[in-house]
């Protein structure tokens, strides 16, 4: 089964216009691998992880503003 996390919250950040797809918890996935992503970038700088974590969260945060208006 694909993982709709990225897809859930470009929508709900009015990115893109679709059905939410997957198990309604899944954000959490996304969560959690943030938080990988930073113990593994305090022990091992890596640009490119993070600016795609960046992204991330920069995506989170347009869903959150959009849900709050």
């Amino acid at each position: 089964m694909p993982s709709y996390v990225i897809r859930n919250f470009r929508i709900a950040a009015g990115l893109e216009e679709s059905e939410f797809g997957g198990w309604i918890f899944q954000d959490s996935d996304l969560y959690k691998w943030l938080e990988a992503v930073a113990f593994s970038l305090s022990h091992h700088p890596d640009p490119e992880l993070e600016e795609l974590a960046d992204g991330a969260i920069a995506l989170i945060g347009q869903a959150y503003m959009k849900m709050a208006i």
